[in-house]
């Protein structure tokens, strides 16, 4: 039954969006655009963007979504990678790597709070969390915050494990989504001040310091 939710409720809300609608390509636009030395926030762009999706640019006070790029401009780098291809590879890549990110966030989480846990039960939870509503979105949608999720569990997973270094760095790479990370990061850190563990109290403002750095070489205008 878990499993035949998952096309039966995308099969009755597709119709909520565009056929071309995906929450990933505004960012994957204005990544590609942002590594060309172009202003990923222009209007010009916004307009591309909104041809892409909706058929032509959006008029003022039209109600649909803007579609703007609106994240930090670090996020052209772990996407560097994907600007490379064109976007329907783009899309099959995410509708793989959506599922996968989800699982790997869920286990790493179950893991952290239940360690005890046998394979059977967890085997059970993943299917149904896999099949859940949110996920089930996030995936069609390749919505990028499944990966922020994934790139957070991981980020305690290797803290917990000694490897400071590593979650701090990787912490600062999931600030793409600042509203998911910003409230685990600060207690993180506050944590670190208190145990003394110096390392990742750096990464952790070192790593976003660069990544701001790195994107002023990129963007001079766009970071105030």
């Amino acid at each position: 039954l878990a499993a035949l939710a998952v096309p039966i409720q995308i099969h009755f809300v597709r119709h909520l969006s565009p056929d071309a609608y995906s929450d990933l390509y505004a960012p994957w636009f204005g990544s590609r655009a942002a590594l060309h030395h172009s202003d990923p926030y222009a209007p010009a762009v916004t307009a591309q963007i909104q041809q892409d999706m909706y058929g032509h640019p959006l008029a003022v006070g039209d109600p649909h979504d803007p579609e703007a790029f609106v994240y930090p401009p670090w996020i052209a780098f772990p996407l560097a990678p994907f600007t490379l291809f064109a976007w329907p590879t783009v899309e099959f890549l995410f509708a793989i790597l959506s599922p996968l990110a989800i699982l790997i966030s869920a286990a790493f989480w179950i893991g952290l709070c239940r360690p005890a846990l046998s394979r059977i039960p967890m085997a059970a939870t993943l299917v149904l969390i896999l099949s859940s509503w949110p996920a089930v979105w996030g995936c069609y949608q390749r919505q990028p915050s499944l990966f922020v999720m994934a790139a957070m569990a991981l980020a305690v997973v290797l803290l917990r494990a000694g490897e400071d270094i590593a979650a701090g760095v990787l912490l600062a790479l999931a600030s793409i989504k600042p509203q998911l990370v910003l409230l685990l990061g600060v207690w993180l850190f506050i944590l670190a001040i208190r145990h003394r563990r110096w390392q990742f109290t750096v990464a952790s403002l070192a790593a976003p310091s660069i990544l701001i750095g790195a994107s002023a070489l990129f963007l001079p205008g766009p970071i105030p």
